[in-house]
């Protein structure tokens, strides 16, 4: 078999990036890089290569690009599913993705790794078998450990308030305090996006940041748990009640951005706190797992038509695809342009009201809520990169 590098090609949160590395550390060379959000059209240069892939990742902005095609052999574990839990309800296409031609490919490569708690159930509903994995990234090597003029604490993507007061507490201390962003400042070229070397450089760049931190501070789990993985001490400074942190919480030091601002948390800067180590047990599971599918696809030399899991012929797939893009549209589009006549309508008719807190946790207008939602709408329609 051939080896494909999983990758989200028009990333802008360096944190995709991550998993694909820490995959890529696992193969023994990298064939082919397959973009996971158009999966379903990846095609090697010869019609009958199989290309094995590991298939970490937050998946199914476009679900219509599912699944992928015959000559992706997939390792399906470390999945985040984009749709499910009380964040994700109201997009375009809650599982239909995941019935028909969809859960046919999913129960032939089950069972299926999952890296929260939300995508597990949701699986478990359409009867296809799964469990939970952890997060590939929590497979990350240590990185190059440097000298350092002076200790420095690693702020990644604060909430603004939280930022502030740490540097209020700080204020005085031998110590320096740098700030950074998983954020890409401006997008890549064409050519980068499709250049692994380059993608790989940054990202070890950014890694090493972590590494030789005095300690790291972030609300962003792909910043958390390479850290983890690394040995490195991190504060997460988030909600518990997140969906994609839920199986995380009692392996990380957390507190909620309200108790941190209130001093209700116990965490020495200047000394911090080891990591736990609960996360041991699913690395060594996912360290298995990817060193034995290689080991797996390295000695397979059948043909294609031998390790294919699944019968489904191509135009059965392309019917069942455009069949669920004509009911997201059809489901979705009169539903959104009802929903933006009726908040113009509330914006015009209630102009105090419009700054009122949506939830507890979260500060936030209807205003920007509403933009929010219709460009999540519009990138699960494909409609918006």
């Amino acid at each position: 078999m051939k080896f494909g590098l999983l990758i989200n090609r028009g990333a802008s949160n360096l944190g995709d990036d991550i998993q694909s590395y820490a995959e890529s550390l696992f193969l023994p060379k990298i064939d082919y890089l397959v973009d996971r959000e158009f999966i379903s059209d990846f095609k090697p240069k010869k019609e009958d290569e199989i290309v094995a892939t590991i298939m970490g990742a937050w998946w199914t902005r476009h679900k219509w690009h599912f699944p992928p095609p015959k000559n992706i052999y997939p390792l399906w574990i470390s999945m985040h599913l984009t749709n499910f839990g009380p964040e994700h309800i109201g997009t375009p296409v809650y599982d239909e993705f995941l019935q028909g031609i969809g859960a046919k490919h999913m129960k032939a490569y089950g069972p299926v790794g999952t890296r929260d708690m939300a995508t597990l159930k949701a699986f478990e509903k359409l009867d296809i078998s799964a469990y939970f994995s952890g997060c590939v990234t929590l497979t990350l090597p240590k990185q190059k450990v440097k000298k350092q003029e002076k200790d420095y604490i690693l702020l990644v993507d604060l909430d603004k308030r939280v930022e502030k007061k740490l540097r209020q507490q700080l204020k005085g201390k031998d110590i320096e305090i740098k700030k950074i962003s998983n954020q890409r400042e401006s997008r890549r070229t064409p050519e980068q996006m499709d250049d692994w070397e380059f993608r790989e450089k940054e990202t070890i760049e950014l890694l090493e940041m972590y590494q030789n931190a005095k300690c790291v501070v972030t609300r962003r789990l792909h910043v958390a748990l390479p850290c983890l993985a690394m040995e490195v001490p991190v504060l997460c400074v988030h909600y518990p009640k997140n969906i994609r942190f839920g199986p995380y919480n009692e392996w990380l030091h957390m507190v909620k951005p309200e108790d941190f601002l209130k001093d209700k948390y116990d965490y020495d800067f200047l000394n911090p706190k080891p990591n736990k180590k609960d996360y041991l047990e699913y690395r060594k599971k996912l360290t298995k797992q990817m060193k034995d599918f290689v080991a797996m696809a390295k000695k397979d030399n059948r043909p294609i038509d031998k390790v294919a899991k699944t019968t489904y012929t191509d135009e059965e797939v392309y019917r069942w695809q455009y069949d669920l893009m004509k009911f997201a549209l059809n489901k979705w589009l009169p539903a959104s342009i009802k929903m933006s006549k009726e908040l113009i309508k509330h914006k015009r008719e209630n102009p105090e009201k419009i700054q009122k807190r949506l939830y507890p946790e979260q500060n936030g207008s209807l205003y920007l809520k509403a933009r929010r939602l219709t460009g999540r709408i519009l990138r699960k329609l494909g409609l918006r990169s």
